[in-house]
């Protein structure tokens, strides 16, 4: 089974607003499934990808 995380997991890993999060997801950014009516739960993988596309570049030492 994937495992799922709750918005404000994704707050903590991200270390962004809840707002932020939420935009994510309905934008298309991070996948997620309705489990109900108010239940969102954002995939992890999703959450990897975001972070793997969104990293800063290396730094080259001068």
């Amino acid at each position: 089974m994937e495992k799922m995380l709750k918005p404000i997991q994704v707050c903590e890993i991200l270390e962004l607003s809840l707002p932020t999060v939420r935009r994510l997801y309905r934008n298309g950014e991070l996948e997620y499934r309705r489990l109900g009516h108010r239940i969102i739960r954002i995939y992890e993988w999703s959450v990897e990808q975001y972070v793997n596309k969104h990293k800063p570049p290396k730094l080259k030492n001068i």
